[in-house]
């Protein structure tokens, strides 16, 4: 049976653990007992000296420049190809080497070993968020010369077909960087979708509404299922997804009504993030107000000071109430906790909101797309 030692580097080869973590075990290991330092480090007798694993930290760190600094290298190239004999090529070499692109960052990303540890992770992310952006190059290419869909159609066709391909990579590598593509591709795509119905115009332009509005339900609903925890992982999903649905809502278009849903959706992520404590939820909601609220104001009250006057004397008794209240619980004993964490919700209940949310959007469009 082979030895813990031999077992360690195994598991660093097939991914189970980084080098750093097995460093530590053997360290833990071998300072419990004689034995145990003689099982992990070979030691001839009992109190030999103990040997720790060279740390992978600088050579991890210089892997990662290298891999970022190739990259950009090679859609440097990428873009001067383009912009000196692009036309020379004819449809199928053109389609083919973005291809090629999208393929060889796959491959580098595949190719980063995983025993270099958290350095890797990031390298592996930003080289699969690298070859998802050429994927879409490449899908626009095939849509306009290969399809004949151009404008909206390509655009829609490239983004929604990349988001599965990049969905894929999130399946076998769930980071931050894959996560917010995959969503970011999926709203580019379904807002799309949405702006190529038509519809009567009503105050300009109604398209930028059906589009804010599809952008609006695809984040709430995100949001949703990520809080439930049915889309890993839950903060990030909860984070990317109101960031989203206040991109929609601020997108919405001039209408009265486009701006009250705007500025409930602000005030709501507001409530939720208080309720649930969580700080970076906060920020982006209150950010989202201040985008909102001035044209809140500029759609009931235009030119009115009277408007500003009152949000200003409101923001003012907000700021005051928040410092009395900071004040005020640094005496008071924190209050006990009690009942559900309401930051991880019910799978079931958040399932059936988000599929209100999302029935709720598309009847409202279909609704818009008849007036």
């Amino acid at each position: 049976m082979p030895d813990l030692s031999t077992e360690l580097d195994g598991w660093v080869e097939r991914g189970l653990i980084t080098a750093e973590q097995a460093a530590r075990i053997r360290i833990d290991v071998a300072t419990r007992s004689a034995e145990g330092l003689h099982a992990v480090l070979g030691a001839p007798a009992p109190g030999a000296p103990v040997v720790t694993a060279p740390h992978p930290r600088g050579a991890s760190l210089v892997t990662e420049a290298l891999g970022y600094l190739g990259g950009i290298v090679i859609f440097v190239a990428a873009g001067l190809v383009a912009g000196n004999v692009w036309d020379e090529f004819s449809d199928g070499v053109q389609i083919a080497l973005v291809f090629a692109v999208a393929a060889l960052m796959l491959a580098a990303g595949v190719a980063v070993p995983q025993r270099l540890g958290p350095p890797a992770e990031r390298l592996r992310s930003v080289l699969w968020a690298a070859s998802s952006a050429a994927m879409v190059g490449a899908l626009v290419l095939v849509a306009d010369l290969v399809i004949g869909w151009q404008n909206e159609e390509g655009v829609a066709f490239a983004t929604l077909v990349a988001a599965a391909y990049s969905g894929v990579l999130w399946f076998f590598h769930r980071r931050l960087p894959q996560h917010l593509v995959v969503l970011g591709l999926l709203a580019a795509g379904v807002g799309t979708l949405a702006s190529m119905i038509e519809v009567t115009e009503v105050q300009g332009e109604p398209s930028a509404s059906l589009f804010g509005l599809a952008v609006w339900g695809l984040g709430l609903t995100w949001a949703l299922l990520s809080w439930g925890g049915i889309i890993q992982t839950r903060r990030a999903g909860m984070w990317l997804g109101s960031a989203v649905a206040i991109v929609g809502a601020i997108t919405l278009g001039g209408q009265e009504w486009a701006a009250v849903l705007a500025l409930v959706t602000v005030v709501g992520l507001v409530a939720v993030a208080v309720a649930l404590r969580d700080l970076p939820l906060l920020g982006l909601a209150s950010f989202g107000t201040l985008l909102t609220l001035p044209r809140v104001v500029e759609t009931f009250f235009p030119g009115e000071l009277s408007a500003a006057i009152a949000l200003f004397v409101v923001g003012v008794v907000l700021v005051v109430t928040a410092v009395l209240t900071a004040r005020r619980s640094r005496t008071a004993a924190p209050a006990p906790k009690s009942g559900r964490d309401l930051r991880e919700g019910p799978p079931k209940v958040a399932l059936g909101v988000a599929g209100v949310v999302a029935v709720g959007t598309a009847a409202a469009i279909a609704l818009l797309a008849t007036l």
